[in-house]
């Protein structure tokens, strides 16, 4: 299976927003072509043992989410709708940045 996941940004600069302040305002759909996973399903890396999982859709913030775990503990937020999908955040649990 090929999965694969495009991130961009749509902030544009102009514009009132409407009355969400610019927030898109979207909630998962069970199955969307964009994001067609399932808790079933793992990812192995090269040279990892560990798997990278898709874990159960949750509720964060009033917005229902799916997410991505990965070995190092990283998880990625997602949101999908019927024609898009949009990342709705990334975690680290921990930051390590070499020589600084």
């Amino acid at each position: 299976m090929l999965l694969v996941l495009l991130v961009g940004c749509g902030g544009g600069s102009g514009g009132s927003g409407g009355s969400t302040g610019g927030a898109l305002a979207v909630t998962s759909v069970e199955i969307n072509p964009f994001l067609p996973i399932t808790t079933a399903m793992e990812w192995k890396y090269s040279g990892q043992t560990d798997s990278t999982i898709a874990e159960e859709a949750r509720l964060i913030s009033g917005v229902t989410v799916d997410s991505l775990l990965y070995p190092t503990g990283n998880r990625e937020y997602y949101v999908t709708t019927s024609d898009a999908i949009y990342l709705r955040g990334f975690y680290l649990p921990s930051l390590s940045v070499p020589g600084v």
